[in-house]
């Protein structure tokens, strides 16, 4: 603060004009000279006077003036000079710079007044240079001016919006800020960032802030979540630059209106003032080559197993942290390496790993992948024989993220091969893989030379006799269809016949297309041009297609009508199909001989309070009469496992399988077999289920007889007796009070979970109430078969993930400590659950199953640890949670418990080495430390001798 001395006696000043008042030596005179300025510049009557231009040399010096009591006139002076000069916009890079550093660490009227005169210059059309200047303000070491900086951004994002003041360029500083030691810095950065996510959204922010701390995100998801994005909070532009005037007098007339065309304009006009922000473009590019290990190559092609996922692991993990790559090196050398393993490595593990690799490494090359697109995507499809659901879903997301490198002309003859294909689900999986980029595909991108090259082996593999491999043609004909129209598919399709191009219309009604990024276009598929009867059907279920052929429709009740029928109180009649314990599900499926009898459906009476398992699929009224006329026919149906399509699959689809040897017979499968999933292979079902073949083809025959005759199903509600058991459905097998029962009914569960198409089938989602019982039966026989039948839920079913808190302490509390086949199926359970990702929750049971009072339960889980370390690795099941538990253990008063421990010690001496867990150990008693080094210079001399 200047001295009163510093005002001067002298009033000769007083006389000067203003001009040389601002210069004047004496702060009251330039004081006075501001308020003077100020009002110089309100009171001309142009913007283009030249009184403005004598001050264009001075104004930059107002900001700096040395007394703070005339600074803040002099701040005055600049906004008005700025608000009313056309030449103002001149002085944007010298007044900016000095209101930064020397305004906006000042007291607060100051620090306004500087934030009125930036967001003035942002008015008028510097907003480019006033954005550079504070983000160089960011990097500034006064946390006063960083904290204003930040708050100036905010402000301005939120009066003028994203198209005018642009995220992209100061996004990356102010992510760094949430970490900032000062307080006011880092809670304005997130205020920041909150005004963000109201302009570019959730999916466009999240991938440029996932290196936040979890807790700084968790603190950022909380106030994301307080947001109504479509209500009050939905970004609007409320101030406008000078030459968006006329668009400011619309939105106020726009907004003095009520009517709803007025709200619509106004959403559209602030739709237009978001930025369009790509959140790749802003990532910056890596080249992952030079954080490659130096052995990554030698051990890509080592024979153990472990190590060729270890390194692919390690990969994963860089191109996840790095989404965007370096588009100038060479990735020739890796990509073959990927490929290879794809295309000849039997370690499932592997194969996910080295696919997800090339998934990461197509979406962070983007079109720089155009060089190696065709030749992963050849090698993916063709590895679609592997028919795990984990590894099918990885290939497809690989061969969907090289797509867009490539084009359908380029990768037509590769496709036409795989199309022809001698495995049917590679077939299958190539057509859903093509349907999703004919979805994407217009005229331009598949002219008629192309689509020539594609129709002829689609259309051939409408004949298959895998009903999968027909659908997925079907489907992918009718996305060419919804694509290009019927004047380009209808020529090449004269030679189908009615019912399979009526099929190709119906897939193309349903179909959507997609733009290029995958999205559903603007202009979509809409239920206006979709039938009466199948828009009903759209709007009121959810509907999937299985390979099988049939079709399933999920929703809230489903009433099926007698389309066909001459007889109006026939007509009338409509039956309600409920599915099993839920009463809202149903399912329907048709199979048909011919045209008119494809929409043919018999009517069934509604049902009173009985529950149908599952619903009868319906067979044709010639159809029954060939399998009525001679049964032989059916009998080698089912031996065949499969029954044989004419022009669509003669399904004979009902509650349980023909094996089983129970009430309804249904289509049958290979179950897979309950060991660990890297070796899994399709079991043949047992002989012993050919002995009820008879009767259940007996049964077969009255049942489908009853559905002609439209009398349903019913099961009695009387007390079950002893033989009556048998005719249950497997959910209520399971939960019956005979334990025979029960071992029966988890038998049939098992197979039936093998049965399931889709990891996402709703048959699974029915069981998971009934599973914690499968783990705990009270009779040890059944016991076993439920644990045999809980393992094949979690290898095939995908919501096996949502089902490991409720089952994991059941099975480490009752199973561990029983009988050995139990005990071992238990820990096949277990281990199963780390390799679909839950090695997290398992690791924590076992460590609580470390503190039980029982030595059987104590041993089993440090044996499981052991294992699970043994087959998975350090990485995937860390060894620091457990180890301070385990080593206590040595000295346990059971020998099997300190047995154990010394085993798994052993194990642990094999990933971390002597010199890691050497200090670990030091408190353990003498005699064991001698044990263990012992065990320990065995175990490194077998090593150095197997290397040798």
């Amino acid at each position: 603060m200047a001295t009163a001395a510093g005002g001067g006696d002298d009033n000769e000043w007083q006389k000067l004009p203003c001009d040389e008042k601002v210069q004047h030596k004496a702060w009251k005179a330039r004081m006075t000279g501001y308020e003077e300025c100020a009002k110089l510049f309100r009171t001309q009557d142009t913007d283009k006077s030249p009184e403005f231009s004598k001050y264009l040399g001075l104004v930059k010096k107002f900001v700096v003036d040395p007394n703070e009591n005339a600074r803040e006139k002099a701040l005055d002076a600049i906004f008005a000079f700025v608000e009313n000069a056309q030449v103002a916009g001149k002085t944007v890079g010298e007044v900016a710079g000095g209101l930064i550093g020397k305004c906006l660490n000042g007291r607060t009227k100051m620090k306004d007044r500087a934030f009125d005169i930036l967001l003035m210059y942002i008015e008028i059309e510097r907003q480019t240079d006033i954005e550079d200047e504070l983000i160089k303000g960011l990097d500034n070491k006064q946390p006063k001016i960083v904290q204003a900086c930040l708050e100036l951004l905010r402000r301005g994002l939120s009066e003028f919006g994203s198209k005018i003041l642009p995220i992209k360029p100061f996004l990356k500083q102010v992510i760094p800020l949430l970490e900032d030691r000062d307080k006011s810095v880092r809670d304005e950065a997130k205020l920041l960032l909150v005004e963000v996510y109201r302009w570019i959204g959730k999916q466009t922010l999240t991938p440029l802030i996932q290196n936040v701390k979890p807790i700084q995100m968790q603190e950022l998801q909380t106030e994301f979540d307080k947001l109504d994005l479509n209500g009050a909070d939905k970004p609007r532009q409320t101030r406008f630059l000078r030459s968006q005037q006329d668009l400011k007098q619309k939105m106020e007339q726009t907004q003095a209106s009520t009517t709803v065309s007025a709200s619509v304009t106004i959403d559209d006009v602030n739709a237009e003032m978001q930025e369009e922000l790509d959140p790749f473009e802003m990532l910056e590019a890596v080249n992952i080559l030079d954080r490659l290990s130096k052995d990554f190559f030698e051990k890509i092609e080592s024979k153990q197993w472990k190590d060729r996922k270890e390194v692919l692991d390690d990969l994963l993990a860089l191109l996840t942290q790095n989404p965007k790559l370096a588009p100038e090196a060479d990735y020739f050398e890796l990509v073959k390496a990927l490929k290879k393993i794809i295309s000849k490595d039997s370690n499932i593990p592997v194969v996910i790993v080295a696919a997800k690799c090339l998934t990461g490494l197509a979406k962070g090359l983007k079109k720089g992948f155009k060089t190696h697109a065709v030749g992963v995507l050849e090698v993916c499809l063709d590895r679609f024989r592997e028919k795990k659901p984990n590894v099918l879903e990885a290939l497809r997301e690989a061969c969907e993220a090289s797509y867009p490198a490539t084009n359908l002309e380029q990768l037509a003859e590769e496709a036409v091969v795989v199309l022809a294909h001698k495995t049917p689900i590679v077939r299958q999986c190539t057509h859903q893989f093509l349907t999703k980029c004919f979805a994407m595909a217009t005229q331009t991108t598949l002219p008629k030379k192309v689509l020539k090259i594609y129709l002829p082996p689609l259309i051939k593999n409408t004949g298959e006799a895998d009903a999968g491999v027909r659908d997925s043609a079907f489907e992918c004909l009718g996305m060419l269809w919804k694509c290009l129209g019927e004047k380009h598919i209808l020529p090449h399709v004269t030679d189908l016949d009615e019912l399979k191009l009526t099929k190709i219309k119906e897939y193309a009604e349903k179909a959507v297309l997609l733009n290029a990024r995958g999205e559903p276009r603007t202009a979509g598929t809409s239920t206006a041009t979709v039938p009466k009867s199948v828009a009903s059907s759209i709007n009121t279920a959810t509907m999937t297609k299985k390979s099988s052929g049939a079709t399933i429709v999920k929703g809230d009740v489903t009433t099926d009508k007698d389309d066909a029928s001459p007889n109006p109180a026939s007509a009338a009649k409509t039956t309600t199909v409920v599915k099993k314990k839920a009463a809202t599900s149903s399912k329907a499926a048709a199979a048909s001989n011919d045209a008119a009898e494809e929409k043919r459906r018999e009517p069934r009476p509604q049902k009173a309070s009985v529950l149908i398992a599952n619903v009868v699929s319906r067979v044709t009224p010639s159809q029954m009469k060939q399998i009525i006329s001679n049964p032989m026919l059916l009998n080698e149906k089912f031996n065949a496992l499969k029954v044989q399509p004419i022009t669509a699959p003669l399904l004979i689809k009902t509650t349980t399988n023909v094996s089983y040897g129970t009430k309804y017979p249904i289509q049958h499968k290979s179950v897979l077999s309950t060991v660990r999933r890297s070796s899994v292979s399709p079991t043949v079902p047992s002989s012993s289920s050919s002995t009820n073949t008879q009767e259940s083809i007996s049964f077969a025959l009255s049942s489908t007889k009853t559905i002609i005759n439209s009398t349903a199903i019913v099961r009695s509600e009387k007390p079950i007796d002893d033989p009556e058991w048998q005719k249950l459905p497997p959910d209520e097998k399971v939960q019956h009070k005979l334990w025979n029962a029960r071992l029966t009914g988890y038998e049939e569960c098992g197979k039936l979970f093998g049965l399931q198409d889709s990891p996402k089938s709703g048959e699974f989602e029915d069981y998971l109430d009934l599973l914690p019982k499968f783990a705990q039966d009270t009779n040890e026989n059944a016991k076993e078969k439920g644990l045999e039948a809980l393992l094949v839920f979690i290898q095939e079913a995908f919501v096996a993930r949502t089902t490991v808190g409720e089952i994991v302490p059941i099975i480490t509390s009752k199973c561990l400590s029983g009988r050995p086949k139990i005990k071992e199926r238990a820990f096949d359970i277990l281990l199963m659950y780390i390799e679909i990702d839950k090695n997290a929750e398992i690791e924590e049971e076992l460590i609580k199953g470390l503190d039980n009072k029982t030595p059987k339960i104590v041993q089993a889980c440090l044996e499981l640890l052991r294992r699970a370390l043994s087959e998975f690795g350090s990485k995937i099941l860390p060894i620091k949670p457990f180890l301070p538990k385990v080593i206590p253990l040595l000295e346990d008063r059971d020998k099997t418990v300190r047995d154990e421990a010394k085993l798994l010690l052993v194990e642990i001496y094999r990933w971390v080495g002597k010199q890691t867990l050497t200090p670990l150990i030091q408190n353990v008693k003498p005699i064991q430390v001698l044990i263990r080094i012992f065990f320990f210079n065995s175990l490194h001399l077998c090593i150095i001798f197997m290397r040798n």
